[in-house]
């Protein structure tokens, strides 16, 4: 019953700061995301620790609707003609933000922190340094979709934006896996074997597609067998079917419920009548509770215990997406205003980098470098989610796809 009342006071002060946000005209998930840390017990303590670590819940669903609006989100007919662009700017800005940050903070990072781990500076930077260059690759798919979303944005940078944030994570899992070779080469010779890291890297992403794609051929034909009734609870029941066998496996969960939207978008035309659905009744709502879970479940202190490497890792991390993401647009002889914007929208930065940064700690929880790794993205998620939707709706305004929100009249309330 505790928990319905933190839940019910979450959906009062959302409603309220999206007034808010409508009235000054900011994104909707940066308030939502600031309320989170308001009311976080390294701010304010109104809400409890243990209502966090009890409603971890709500993240997991929320990523996963996410995730599957975003695989859904992509339309092969629509890309066709953008399969060049969208491929190198894809490589492109992941490459060069993981080459970017792994060599600048390999040259800063002795100047920020000191090395008690036993290994020679030259392993203790080089390791931080990589997995962090990795972690970089990736895009936040949840505020890339919501200011999308909020803003209604329509057109040739939304869709390559779209496609672009959903191949991100096939690239994180393969940068991550590279510098997680790379790093136990250089710590421990004796037991490398890198026939056995390019298996379970094949592993990891064939899984997730296979499992992804075998589960949107049942749920199309189980629709088949409805004629467009329940269609939504057929999705979502596959959807954590997807996610949980996924799990089981050691499978990518979130890549797999990505393939599974993806192809139930392009071989079911029954998928317009469920992302209609979700988007009209429940994404706002489930937008609003992501965020502001996630900001309670922010610890403020930590961005200031690492202030100076996360500014760094940042900036790094920004200039690696932008001139990434140029120059694939300028070698693939992209449009104009994918040229000029896509870079600005792919700044947000927060689930996948968590994601597999507690993954790297869970494996090595006594390490100082992975302590390192992890402390640093839990406090540029901060920074990450609060700058990125104004840069994102700066790049998809200036690319003239917006359409700026209106207030809405009285009867839209319940809407």
């Amino acid at each position: 019953m505790v928990d319905f009342f933190w839940i019910g006071l979450i959906l009062v002060l959302g409603y309220i700061s999206k007034i808010i946000s409508d009235k000054f005209n900011f994104p909707q998930i940066t308030i939502y995301l600031l309320l989170g840390i308001f009311l976080s017990q390294s701010v304010s303590t109104i809400i409890p620790k243990t209502f966090i670590e009890q409603t971890s819940w709500i993240i997991d669903f929320a990523l996963l609707i996410i995730a599957f609006i975003i695989g859904g989100s992509i339309k092969f007919k629509e890309i066709i003609d953008m399969k060049k662009s969208i491929l190198y700017i894809t490589v492109f800005q992941a490459q060069f933000a993981f080459f970017i940050t792994t060599v600048g903070l390999y040259f800063i990072l002795p100047f920020l922190i000191e090395n008690h781990n036993g290994y020679s500076d030259f392993i203790f930077y080089f390791s931080i340094a990589i997995f962090l260059g990795a972690l970089a690759s990736t895009t936040a798919p949840t505020t890339t979709l919501a200011v999308i979303e909020e803003y209604k944005s329509v057109g040739i940078v939304t869709t390559t934006l779209l496609a672009v944030v959903a191949a991100d994570d096939i690239l994180a899992i393969i940068n991550y896996s590279i510098s997680l070779s790379i790093y136990s080469s250089v710590v421990d010779t004796v037991n490398t074997n890198y026939l056995q890291n390019i298996f379970e890297l094949l592993y990891h992403i064939f899984g997730s597609v296979f499992i992804g794609v075998i589960f949107a051929i049942f749920t199309i034909y189980m629709i088949s067998k409805v004629h467009n009734k329940n269609t939504l609870s057929i999705a979502i029941g596959n959807i954590l079917l997807v996610y949980a066998i996924s799990n089981f496996f050691n499978f990518e969960a979130l890549l797999a419920v990505m393939i599974f939207g993806l192809t139930l978008s392009n071989r079911s035309n029954y998928f317009e009548y469920i992302f209609e659905h979700l988007e009209k009744n429940y994404l706002d709502i489930i937008f609003m509770l992501f965020f502001i879970v996630t900001g309670a479940s922010v610890d403020i202190g930590m961005l200031f215990s690492m202030w100076d490497i996360a500014i760094v890792y940042v900036i790094l991390r920004a200039m690696g997406k932008y001139w990434g993401a140029y120059m694939g647009a300028n070698i693939s002889k992209a449009r104009k205003e994918i040229r000029e914007n896509i870079g600005y929208a792919l700044i947000p930065q927060a689930g996948i980098a968590l994601g597999l940064a507690m993954l790297l700690y869970k494996e090595f929880p006594l390490n100082q470098i992975t302590q390192v790794v992890l402390n640093t993205i839990l406090a540029t998620t901060i920074i990450h989610e609060i700058i990125g939707p104004f840069l994102t709706k700066f790049a998809l305004k200036r690319a003239g796809e917006i359409k700026e929100k209106k207030n809405k009249e009285k009867g839209d309330i319940d809407g």
